[in-house]
């Protein structure tokens, strides 16, 4: 299966493959699962199916937009909560997207949202979306400093 390879080459230190396996993944479960039953049993495959789908989803967006893919990652983050209304590692994704994007009132907006979608779903607040909406955008490596060499041409001092 897909998610087991891509779980696989993570822990073989190999994450282009990993995220390839998850996009992969993410693709074949697009559509709905055993859409024509409607047993308790269908429901419940469903439900396993979806909660993988949405999972690989948001891991792959997370992947990308690590690499400064925003807009790949701001669709698997959508596509994780389509999947799974629910599911807060893609809610932290949408609003993480927008913080490295820059974009702050997107990031509020998301973090609103999200808030909103907790509550009517009747389930705690979670603190952490609307931390994200602070955090500084596109964090950049430090700034290397010249080194200055310790022998001048001069000879020692």
């Amino acid at each position: 299966m897909l998610v087991d390879g891509a779980a696989e080459s993570f822990a073989q230190h190999v994450p282009s493959r990993g995220l390839e396996q998850l996009l992969a993944a993410v693709r074949i479960g697009g559509g709905d699962f055993l859409p024509d039953h409607s047993g308790e049993w269908a429901k419940s495959c469903r439900h396993d199916v979806n909660q993988m789908i949405a999972d690989a989803a948001a891991r792959a967006g997370e992947l990308l937009v690590a690499k400064g893919d925003f807009d790949q990652g701001a669709g698997l983050a959508e596509t994780a909560m389509h999947k799974v209304p629910t599911h807060l590692a893609a809610w932290r994704l949408r609003i993480d997207t927008h913080v490295r994007a820059g974009n702050r009132s997107g990031a509020q907006r998301a973090a609103t949202d999200c808030q909103n979608m907790l509550r009517d779903h009747r389930l705690d607040p979670d603190p952490r979306p609307s931390r994200l909406c602070f955090a500084p955008p596109n964090p950049s490596p430090p700034k290397r400093r010249a080194r200055l060499d310790a022998r001048s041409s001069d000879g020692p001092a």
